[in-house]
């Protein structure tokens, strides 16, 4: 969306819509929609249908690679609406946005779309022009699912930077429950960075998945996006394997993904139980061993 800034204050001064006017139409803030124009930010797929119909134009428009395209495809459509049986103009077609009436293409398939590499919604950055790597509390995780792509939204979070952790995205997000023990415990912090493609999501690791319908889940994947379009998450917790069950959900359905690079805990684990096991035969061990010496004495 490299000129979608530039071609989005062209068509709102077409329209000779004030910013705030715009902005009303869309269902954003003046704000947001000026973080638009100036490119400091980008808007979610669902903002870009808002943006086609208040400036009446298809998304491909918005997206042109040339400002300059945007009368010319213009024209072309005028003269298209002429001849009835015209064919679509070249500039359009496989344009995989393209709709007369704004709406995705039936033929576009939703599990290719959803693969394609993306780029985070909002980032936010320090003085130095450092990403900053914004926090999720539990308490935010309801905010999160709708306001991920909100840039409002997310300078409400606070944020941080560590060491070691540059030349990427990344996201924290508090733990809730206890489906991921003993890998994480409750109120624990995990960091994630985020995955551009679903391609890349390493199987039998650990990732954060915002999803459509079934929110924010911390969840160990198993990626059969390529094949199958799905994403089978599973929990740690295998105490109970009826408690947390596999999740299986279409990758039509996910928002972001975030890569778990690190923790955060408070919570000082004991050795595990085998361990202790083992520890307690060594003793035991040890103590037949010296009745046995004693015995031959």
């Amino acid at each position: 969306m490299s000129n979608f800034a530039s071609n989005l204050k062209i068509l709102r001064a077409k329209k000779q819509l004030k910013q705030e006017e715009l902005a009303v139409l869309v269902g954003i803030t003046a704000s947001t929609l000026s973080n638009y124009e100036v490119g400091k930010t980008e808007p979610s797929l669902d903002t870009l249908v808002n943006f086609s119909n208040a400036l009446g134009v298809s998304i491909d428009v918005l997206l042109s690679a040339d400002a300059s395209l945007i009368e010319k495809i213009a024209d072309q459509k005028k003269q298209e609406n002429a001849s009835p049986n015209a064919s679509p103009s070249a500039s359009l077609i496989g344009k995989k946005y393209y709709s007369d009436e704004n709406k995705f293409p039936s033929q576009v398939n939703e599990t290719m779309m959803a693969m394609e590499s993306r780029t985070p919604y909002v980032v936010t950055v320090d003085r130095q022009g450092r990403e900053n790597i914004a926090f999720v509390p539990a308490k935010a995780k309801a905010g999160y699912l709708t306001g991920y792509h909100d840039p409002e939204f997310i300078s409400t979070l606070p944020t941080y930077n560590f060491p070691g952790l540059q030349n990427a995205t990344f996201r924290m997000f508090e733990i809730e429950g206890h489906s991921m023990i003993p890998t994480f415990d409750d109120s624990d912090i995990v960091i994630g960075r985020f995955v551009e493609n679903l391609s890349q999501i390493r199987n039998d690791r650990v990732h954060i998945i915002i999803t459509k319908h079934d929110g924010l889940l911390i969840k160990r994947v198993l990626n059969r996006a390529v094949s199958d379009g799905k994403l089978i998450l599973n929990s740690d917790n295998q105490k109970d394997p009826r408690e947390y069950p596999p999740i299986v959900i279409g990758v039509e359905e996910v928002l972001e993904v975030w890569y778990a690079v690190a923790k955060f805990t408070r919570q000082m684990r004991a050795p595990g139980e085998m361990y202790n096991k083992l520890i307690d035969l060594e003793a035991r061990l040890t103590l037949l061993e010296d009745s046995q010496r004693k015995a031959v004495r």
